[in-house]
């Protein structure tokens, strides 16, 4: 008994190595995050102009308190 489970133990450390050792790391396209209304729907390309609209609206509040900073 103690046997088999020594065989399983080193077996599952094996395999966890094997896994850790030649999984790699997935690494993310340059692309934009894609956001789904529903799974197969991405609706990434229509909100994208619209993250960036709330920096540009406060640029110009941003502008005039770097100004004002001593």
């Amino acid at each position: 008994m103690i046997r088999s489970l020594t065989r399983f133990g080193t077996a599952t450390c094996l395999a966890a190595a094997a896994c850790l050792a030649l999984g790699g790391v997935a690494h993310a396209a340059e692309e934009p995050p894609s956001a789904w209304l529903l799974p197969g729907v991405d609706i990434g390309p229509v909100v994208d102009p619209l993250v960036q609209l709330p920096t540009e609206a406060l640029a110009p509040v941003v502008g005039v308190l770097d100004s004002l900073a001593p």
